[in-house]
């Protein structure tokens, strides 16, 4: 979805004149609103600043400071005092906050979500959202937590730009993408087609750097630049670096997977990206992440939560295709499938059995001798 709302909101911080603070997610949106290139930031006639840059460019009365939720959490832990100098306030990407405060159980984000939705006669704050799952959840825990606040909703315009995946695959688990990504490879390698995926830890996010790569593709990782647990390489800056410079996803790579700290505030305007991979359950997240291309996308890829969805398909990998398999190859088979029925119950192998047969494989059941004994296998073949 394209709403334009920071577009209209820096007219806004135009036209009022004033000292604003603008309130963002991450640090991708807080760069490509507020440079730290200096050079950038002259060419953009940029009024924008921040606590590592203060310089200021361009015409206008205005100046605006930009910061993150966790950035702002930090500065009114123990008074309110930093927002007394500003007239507006603008929360861009709202809904981030109770969800980063969720994941992390933050003390500061805490803060920030009780000065940001407190009582303000003096000043004009404006909540931006496209998205308003996590508020929702927020109001449960906290009822009467936006008692000050008017809701306008624009989702529903005529003018308000929507984007559709033109085809949808359903997962329950990150290895059931291996059979897309085989059937796809030779088409990518060919016209040099690319993938944007997202997985909200680091440690998916290397599950699937891997598997991308066994599967001979090029992956990009990236995450929050301000982790110090996983600091990123000098080659990984770079590239994102690059990639929030231009939208485009560098060479080498043709497989970009990025997590929470950047499914917001940047586009991805790489026309050949034509895969997209959400393994997250979560729809705030994948519509957040998907909104970085702004275009439809011809391919997705979407995880489900087990049991939830009972039109389910078995993508078989290759490996188990007119292959002899022991009790213990069904048993790998079932826990690299990770499909669960109705009930929530994981399925065993008769259940699978029973939904290969049902997309028109054929099983066959018969013995064979291994290390000299005679052991009941099954054979799946693909009907033609």
């Amino acid at each position: 979805m394209g709403s334009g709302k920071t577009t209209f909101f820096k007219k806004l911080i135009k036209e009022k004149g004033c000292k604003s603070l603008m309130i963002v997610s991450n640090t991708a949106l807080k760069d490509s609103i507020s440079p730290n290139d200096e050079i950038q930031k002259k060419e953009m006639n940029n009024r924008t600043y921040t606590t590592q840059n203060k310089s200021i460019y361009g015409e206008g009365e205005h100046e605006v400071y930009v910061m993150t939720y966790a950035e702002f959490g930090s500065r009114v832990i123990t008074n309110n005092d930093f927002i007394e100098d500003f007239n507006l306030i603008i929360c861009d990407e709202i809904h981030s906050l109770p969800d980063y405060q969720q994941f992390s159980n933050s003390v500061e984000l805490s803060h920030a979500i009780k000065v940001l939705f407190g009582k303000y006669d003096d000043k004009q704050i404006f909540y931006l959202t496209a998205t308003d799952k996590n508020l929702k959840n927020l109001e449960k825990r906290q009822p009467g937590i936006f008692q000050y606040v008017t809701t306008f909703e624009f989702r529903d315009r005529d003018d308000i730009k929507k984007y559709i995946a033109l085809t949808k695959y359903k997962i329950k688990n990150l290895d059931q993408i291996r059979p897309h990504l085989q059937a796809r490879l030779n088409g990518f390698n060919y016209f040099g087609y690319k993938v944007l995926s997202f997985s909200k830890r680091i440690e998916e996010q290397k599950k699937m750097e891997a598997i991308a790569s066994e599967e001979g593709y090029k992956p990009l990782v990236l995450w929050s630049i301000n982790n110090d647990k996983y600091p990123m390489t000098k080659e990984q800056l770079k590239a994102r670096e690059y990639l929030l410079k231009y939208g485009i996803i560098p060479e080498p790579y043709n497989f970009l997977i990025i997590n929470a700290s950047m499914q917001e505030g940047w586009n991805l305007k790489d026309k050949l990206v034509k895969l997209a991979i959400m393994n997250t359950t979560n729809e705030t997240e994948q519509t957040q992440a998907l909104g970085r291309l702004r275009k439809d996308v011809e391919v997705l890829i979407y995880r489900v939560k087990p049991g939830e969805d009972n039109d389910v398909y078995i993508d078989l990998p290759v490996k188990y295709y007119n292959t002899p398999l022991t009790t213990e190859m069904k048993n790998e088979l079932c826990n690299i499938l990770d499909l669960y029925s109705k009930s929530g119950k994981k399925m065993k192998w008769t259940s699978i059995k029973k939904l290969l047969i049902e997309q028109n494989y054929k099983i066959k059941d018969y013995h064979i001798k291994i290390d000299g004994k005679q052991t009941r296998v099954s054979k799946i073949y693909a009907e033609v």
